[in-house]
C-alpha cells in the first residue's frame, strides 16, 4: 500500500528527470492536489517503520546470543535449540525483506520533485536508514571470523538488500544532494527572508555532510565484508562527485560581495540611530548646564530685590523692618541713662558725706 501511495505521489508531483514519462493513473485519489501533505505523511510512517526495524534488529541480536548459549550448554533440548535458531533466521530474513521494501518506497519519493521542507524530513529519514544498514553490515562482519563457511553467513535476502540499496537508493540520494546544492546557489540570488534562508542553509550544511558520511561508512563496511566473505557486494557501488566537496569560487565571491553590502547597510543604519541618541544626550546636557545658571540668576535677582525695597508695599515693609531694628537700640540707650543717674546720685551722696566730715573736723579744731 505505502509503495503504491509513494508512486502516486511521484506522479502527482512530477519527476526531476525530464526524460522519464510519468503515469497519469492514480490508485489513491487522495493524492490529487495534495502531493506534499501526503509525502510528509509517508515520510513519517517510513521513519516509524525504520525505528521499529531498529527494535527488531536488537531483538534479533538477543535471539542470536540466546541460541549461541543454548548450543554451548549441554542441558538444553535439541528441539528447543533448533526452534530458537529457526526463529532467529526467520526474523533476520523478515528484517531484510522489509528494509528492502522501504528502499523501494524511498526510490519513488527520491524521483519526485519535492520542495525544501519535505526534503529536510526526507534527509532525516534517510540518515536513520543508512545508520541501520551500517549496523547490520557491522554485525555480519563481526560474525565472519566465527564461521568456517563464510559465504553461508550472508543470506540471499541480505545480498538483495545490498544490491537494491546501492542501485536504487544511493544513486538517487546523490542526485538529490546535487539538486539541493544547486538550489542553495539560486536561493542566495533571490531576495527572500534572511532568517528563513539562513536557518535552512544551516540545517542543510549540517545534514548533508552527515548523510554522506554515513553512506560512506556503509560502503566501507560493505567493502570489508566483501573481502572477508569473498562475495562481491560492491559491484553496484558508484563513486559520486558529491564526495569531493569542490568549492565554487564564483558563488563564494557573489556571497561575499552580498554580505559586504548587507554589512555596510547594517552598519549605516545603527550610525543614524547613534547620532540621534548623541543629539538627544547633548540637548539633555545643555539643559542640565542651563539649569544651574538659571537658578543662580534667580538667586541674584532675589538678593537684589531684598536690597531694593519694592514699590507700594515694599516701602512699608522696609519701614517696619527699620522700626524693628531700632527697638533694641532704644532699650540699650534707656539702660545707659538709668545707669548714669544712679552713679550721679551716688557721687553726690559721697561728696556730701565728705563735706560733712570736713565740717566736723573744723568745728573740733575751733573748740580746742
Amino acid at each position: 500500500m505505502i509503495q503504491q501511495l509513494a508512486s502516486d505521489i511521484r506522479v502527482e508531483l512530477g519527476e526531476d528527470d525530464a526524460t522519464t514519462q510519468n503515469d497519469t493513473e492514480f490508485k489513491y485519489e487522495i493524492v490529487v492536489n495534495q502531493g506534499h501533505p501526503c509525502c510528509n505523511a509517508v515520510l513519517d510512517s517510513l521513519d516509524s517503520i525504520v525505528e521499529f526495524m531498529e527494535f527488531e534488529w536488537d531483538r534479533y541480536l538477543w535471539l542470536r546470543h540466546e541460541s549461541e548459549l543454548a548450543q554451548k550448554s549441554n542441558h538444553q533440548d535439541e528441539v528447543f535449540v533448533n526452534r530458537l535458531s529457526n526463529i532467529k533466521i526467520n526474523l533476520e530474513k523478515s528484517i531484510h525483506t522489509r528494509i528492502d521494501s522501504i528502499v523501494d518506497v524511498f526510490e519513488q519519493l527520491l524521483r519526485a520533485s519535492i520542495e525544501s521542507p519535505t526534503l529536510e524530513k526526507m534527509l532525516t529519514a534517510l540518515l536513520r536508514l543508512y545508520k541501520l544498514l551500517t549496523t547490520i553490515t557491522k554485525t555480519n562482519l563481526s560474525n565472519v571470523n566465527h564461521l568456517k563457511n563464510k559465504k553461508s553467513l550472508l543470506c540471499p535476502e541480505y545480498q538483495q538488500l545490498v544490491d537494491s540499496s546501492c542501485q536504487k537508493l544511493t544513486e538517487h540520494v546523490y542526485k538529490l544532494i546535487n539538486k539541493m546544492n544547486s538550489q542553495q546557489g539560486t536561493d542566495t540570488s533571490n531576495k527572500k527572508s534572511k532568517k528563513d534562508s539562513r536557518a535552512k542553509i544551516g540545517r542543510d550544511l549540517k545534514m548533508i555532510p552527515d548523510l554522506i558520511f554515513h553512506i560512506e561508512q556503509y560502503e566501507l563496511e560493505l567493502i570489508k565484508l566483501s573481502k572477508d566473505t569473498g562475495v562481491n557486494l560492491v559491484q553496484n557501488l558508484k563513486r559520486s562527485t558529491v564526495r569531493e566537496f569542490k568549492i565554487n569560487t564564483e558563488q563564494v565571491k557573489e556571497v561575499e560581495t552580498k554580505e559586504e553590502k548587507q554589512g555596510s547597510e547594517d552598519e549605516a543604519a545603527p550610525k543614524k540611530k547613534t547620532t540621534r541618541k548623541k543629539k538627544a544626550n547633548a540637548d539633555q546636557d545643555d539643559a542640565a548646564q542651563e539649569k544651574p545658571k538659571k537658578s543662580r540668576a534667580k538667586a541674584a535677582a532675589a538678593d537684589g530685590d531684598a536690597e531694593k525695597p519694592k514699590k507700594r508695599g515694599g516701602k512699608a515693609k522696609a519701614a517696619t523692618d527699620d522700626g524693628e531694628e531700632d527697638k533694641p537700640k532704644a532699650k540699650k540707650s534707656r539702660a545707659k541713662s538709668t545707669e548714669t543717674a544712679a552713679t550721679k546720685k551716688r557721687k553726690r551722696e559721697i561728696l556730701e558725706a565728705m563735706r560733712d566730715d570736713q565740717d566736723e573736723e573744723k568745728t573740733k579744731k575751733s573748740k580746742k
